[in-house]
């Protein structure tokens, strides 16, 4: 299905490039792409396949060793002629009086969970055992088997270990030496290296990029179409890998609030049925991690507990409005996969909707191409290839807040594209930002970006004396209605209006004594923002860390991949605003700070009631990568030297693909459990491979 699709995709863009696009140079571009598939297929069948070269040139001999009588263990059960462990354990094939030149070597193996082996040899310069570099055997990917060897001269014996992992159950038939690598012709790299290409060649010779957007120009909305819904592809594909689809509902991440939250709605309770074991209710301080893990007490992670009763912390709006519909018409509950790819398709789609908004109103100069630039940097660089990498109880609370911020950004923006006020909008808005209060309460700091906008809509209807009373009617009504629901929630569940149960959680901490947070914002602001990744040889070339600042007192660290302007470099371009912010339009500059100036809030407010976890980053990346690239493009605007002009442009293409390929590794590919690698290794080594195509 994956070739299907994106094969389909490369013959759209052929098809666009040659009947669309290039009406002037058609015969230019079919030649162009000719001798780029041509370029492609030339690195495929060699570089790409050079491992299956590896016996053109020399002598060598084909040998196969039956692997017999493994030693049974403790661990290690046989049944009809395979073998199964019970838990994680390592086997030693050794083959001795080889005394041949060694150039690939082979392992036949039928297992149904990956193996890690490591070949340890002898040749002509070490008498005794030096070991190569490990590698994973994964039923499914060919390559995985085999490795090509390079050592000196003539082998004695060589060392097979294999690191078994528990509940695996294999089979070794035999291991073979100077057996060919076979040839693999990997039509998704040979599509994915086209498509890029392509992508880099559209937007340099195309007419419709390197002209300004324009609403009316349905080639442009064509493209846009096309890589928005790319774009939900990825995020399909991303949490469609993620977790194993289970009936079991008695997983730790889907009971509290999969399961007994959508209960709990269609009950009409605002508390889990599960009761509180007596040890939890009997201790001092039932909030202390430590005492409870002293005193082995069974409880409910991450769920707010008050009175004796489990409620639930995380925002009960997807609940509400997705899951226990789901439940209530189906009669099963809905994966979480499927929770957040719904949150995460509805959230490119308005990322998309806005961005357009933000060219018809400020950037009416800048090419088309930059539109593109923009919408790729902001879904690479705003977490959301992070968030459904691992969609569980967390992500489902940061996504859905995270689409209803940027759909009331998208009615703010359609409130004021025209001259005349739109108040249908402006109430569309204003509902949006209250309800992103009830998936995650520090997103109600995201409500000062429209506020300003609202200021100055009532400050004119009051000069004019009209629309006064629909003007405060349109913001009251959906703040009041929303803001009042969640305080009567609040307060039939904790008795304050104010509190959703951050002080009660059952987490890491005791939330309630938790000190001396200020010392921390410094710590968090490095982390959020300026985190270097952790860069590695292997695949996937950079991975996440738990590490930070020295801190002398508790500091809650998760799973980091970067700091956003690390991972998305054209952040850095909000430190040029003080050099052109009186060359540009006032309101654009006020716009530009004020995404910066809230995200800096929302981010210390991350750092003060939480700590660090890249997840949380998606509450703010976005902010702070609209600021960038509205930046860049209001520089992009003040110049008019075609030459520097095209070097801006070159600067920000080279930066934004930096930021798709790090966030897709980092994210698009492990996130914080590293579920694919876990879940499908067969689709994680096949990526593996496919790139490092040396291994």
């Amino acid at each position: 299905m994956v070739y299907i699709i994106i094969l389909i995709l490369s013959i759209i863009c052929l098809t666009a490039s040659y009947y669309i696009f290039d009406k002037k140079n058609k015969h230019k571009t079919i030649v162009d792409i000719t001798r780029a598939i041509l370029v492609i297929l030339i690195l495929e069948l060699s570089i790409f396949n050079m491992n299956s070269y590896r016996l053109v040139f020399g002598d060598f001999e084909h040998l196969k060793y039956t692997v017999q009588n493994i030693k049974i263990e403790d661990g290690l059960t046989q049944e009809d002629g395979k073998y199964i462990t019970t838990k994680e354990i390592t086997k030693k094939v050794e083959i001795d009086n080889i005394n041949k030149e060694i150039g690939t070597i082979k392992l036949n193996i039928d297992t149904n969970r990956p193996i890690e082996y490591k070949i340890y040899y002898t040749d002509e310069t070490s008498a005794e055992y030096r070991d190569l570099p490990s590698k994973t055997l994964v039923n499914e990917i060919e390559n995985s088997e085999s490795i090509p060897t390079y050592l000196s001269g003539t082998s004695k014996k060589i060392l097979v270990e294999l690191k078994i992992p528990a509940n695996t159950t294999f089979k070794i038939d035999s291991i073979e030496l100077n057996s060919n690598i076979e040839f693999n012709f990997n039509i998704v790299r040979v599509l994915l290296l086209f498509l890029g290409w392509f992508f880099l060649y559209a937007m340099k010779n195309f007419e419709e990029f390197n002209i300004p957007y324009t609403k009316k120009n349905k080639l442009q909305l064509l493209v846009i179409i096309y890589v928005t819904l790319l774009a939900i592809w990825l995020v399909y594909w991303i949490t469609d890998t993620s977790l194993i689809k289970t009936e079991d509902k008695t997983n730790d991440y889907i009971t509290p609030y999969m399961g007994q939250a959508v209960d709990m709605v269609l009950d009409g309770k605002v508390y889990l049925e599960q009761e509180p074991s007596k040890e939890l209710m009997n201790l001092s301080n039932p909030y202390d991690n430590t005492l409870r893990n002293a005193e082995n007490v069974d409880y409910v992670w991450d769920m707010a507990y008050y009175n004796g009763k489990y409620y639930v912390y995380f925002g009960i709006l997807p609940v509400l409005t997705v899951m226990a519909p789901y439940k209530f018409i189906t009669g099963d509950y809905m994966e979480l996969n499927t929770v957040v790819f719904i949150f995460a398709t509805l959230t490119i789609i308005f990322i998309m909707k806005s961005i357009m908004l933000i060219f018809r109103r400020w950037f009416k100069d800048v090419p088309f191409k930059f539109l593109i630039l923009f919408f790729v940097a902001v879904i690479s660089g705003g977490i959301i290839m992070w968030i459904c990498r691992r969609p569980i109880t967390y992500e489902v609370a940061i996504i859905s807040g995270y689409y209803l911020v940027i759909q009331g950004i998208f009615f703010i923006l359609k409130t004021i594209e025209k001259q005349k006020v739109n108040y249908i909008y402006m109430c569309l808005a204003c509902l949006s930002l209250a309800l992103a209060v009830a998936c995650r309460p520090n997103l109600l700091i995201a409500s000062l970006l429209i506020v300003p906008v609202l200021l100055k809509i009532f400050i004119n209807n009051i000069k004019n004396r009209e629309n006064i009373l629909k003007n405060i009617l349109v913001v009251a009504i959906p703040y009041g209605i929303v803001g009042i629901s969640l305080m009567l929630y609040n307060y039939v569940r904790f008795d304050n209006i104010f509190e959703f149960g951050a002080q009660y959680q059952i987490t890491v901490n005791d939330m309630r004594n938790l000190g001396n947070r200020i010392m921390t914002i410094p710590i968090g602001l490095m982390s959020y923002l300026f985190k270097i990744p952790t860069i590695i040889s292997q695949f996937p070339f950079a991975q996440i860390s738990y590490d930070t600042i020295t801190f002398y007192g508790y500091y809650w660290s998760s799973a980091m991949a970067g700091g956003i302007f690390i991972l998305s470099p054209i952040c850095f371009a909000l430190f040029l605003i003080p050099k052109i912010r009186k060359k540009i339009n006032k309101e654009l500059f006020f716009v530009i700070i004020m995404l910066s100036l809230v995200g800096i809030i929302i981010c210390i407010l991350d750092i003060v009631l939480g700590g660090n976890s890249q997840r949380y980053a998606a509450d703010y990346a976005w902010m702070f990568l609209f600021a960038g690239m509205m930046t860049i493009m209001a520089i992009y605007q003040i110049i008019k030297n075609e030459k520097i002009k095209h070097y801006i442009y070159k600067v920000t293409l080279v930066l934004v693909v930096f930021s798709g390929i790090i966030n897709f590794l980092l994210g698009g590919i492990q996130s914080e459990d590293n579920y694919l690698k876990s879940y499908y290794p067969e689709q994680y080594y096949g990526i593996r491979y496919g790139i490092s195509f040396w291994e």
